[in-house]
């Protein structure tokens, strides 16, 4: 979780960038933004604001795997080390957004380069840039009182939370492409272009997203690829989900024998599982190591994922926390229902 409460704008560039296929230039800005203590604090609450729900955390990268064919990752290297002045860096990314800004459905719009210090996140205070092109733009009524009356005009602009294109590159593990959180908020085809084509982002291999691949896979392998080879009872299938939700808040490493054998035991279940979960890793591209540190964070979001309730038409439901030994599945001939045996001892 990113944490500003100490945070301060450094400085801030605004340059406009219009889109290349429509025969629009742009507009580079000859100096930084000077602000006030008013406008710093509006600033900063505007900034911020799309990285509330962020928790996914990236990293720059290259094709070629070369990280300074990068280019934001190029000037963002030198805007941290002072190898290059902010203002000149911001017109140099301001028009690299433009040559590639080269199909029909790019929007053109402000492109603001903000310069942040003590960002805290993961434990650390760093400096940070922060990127943001912001090009969905709302008509606001504007009454000001003029000679006893009003006078109303509209005016176009954006509101707090209505940024869809932002990024925030913390100064930290500069050769592995830094840590890198991205606000996406849409997915539409500029907020795609943004993330693949100029930030050219790839997902952080770390504990959050091994525990969040992990945990998203058992999920989906229990819930819909035990199927197409085994008949389980709904029943079944919570009590291994409470198996494996069980494995993951007793253990602080994920071992994947251990929980193969531990939660699913079967071997040809295990052979299934080892099977689809490398499967799911290649369709994301991530190379998923067989043991790593379970991150808690990302366990209790996804807790609430992990369902142990049985409903049963409109007017029961069943809980399933404990042993599956102590609920019974059947069917009543004479009333043609079906019914639930739960045995336990006491009641409260």
């Amino acid at each position: 979780m990113l944490i500003f409460a100490d945070s301060k704008i450094e400085s801030v560039a605004v340059h406009r960038v219009g889109n290349k296929a429509q025969d629009e230039f742009y507009i580079l800005s000859d100096q930084s933004l000077d602000l006030d203590d008013e406008m710093q604090a509006y600033l900063m609450r505007f900034f911020i604001d799309p990285f509330h729900k962020s928790m996914r955390v990236f990293r720059l990268s290259h094709i070629n795997s070369s990280l300074d064919l990068n280019e934001v990752y190029y000037y963002a290297c030198r805007i941290f080390d002072g190898r290059y002045e902010f203002l000149e860096a911001s017109k140099i990314l301001a028009q690299r957004l433009y040559e590639i800004s080269n199909y029909p459905k790019i929007k053109a719009g402000e492109f603001y380069t903000v310069k942040l210090s003590n960002v805290l996140f993961e434990g650390e205070e760093r400096e940070a840039l922060a990127l943001f092109k912001i090009d969905n733009k709302e008509s606001y009524l504007d009454a000001n009182p003029e000679n006893g009356t009003y006078k109303l005009k509209i005016a176009n602009g954006v509101g707090v939370g209505k940024i869809d294109k932002a990024v925030i590159i913390l100064n930290c593990e500069a050769e592995h492409g830094y840590k890198v959180i991205l606000a996406e908020n849409t997915r539409s085809f500029d907020a795609i272009f943004w993330r693949d084509e100029f930030l050219q982002v790839e997902p952080r291999n770390d504990a959050n997203l091994q525990t969040t691949v992990t945990m998203n896979t058992f999920r989906s392998f229990v819930t819909e690829k035990l199927d197409e080879r085994f008949e389980l009872e709904k029943v079944d299938k919570i009590d291994l989900l409470n198996k494996g939700m069980a494995y993951f808040k007793d253990h602080e490493s994920f071992n994947e024998e251990e929980f193969s054998e531990t939660v699913l035991q079967n071997a040809d279940t295990i052979a299934m599982y080892r099977d689809f979960s490398q499967a799911m890793a290649e369709d994301r591209g991530i190379e998923m190591p067989k043991s790593f540190q379970i991150c808690g964070s990302v366990l209790k979001k996804n807790k609430s994922a992990f369902k142990n309730v049985i409903k049963l038409d409109k007017n029961a439901q069943i809980h399933l926390t404990g042993k599956r030994d102590f609920i019974e599945k059947g069917f009543d001939e004479e009333k043609g229902m079906n019914y639930y045996k739960v045995y336990f001892e006491n009641e409260s």
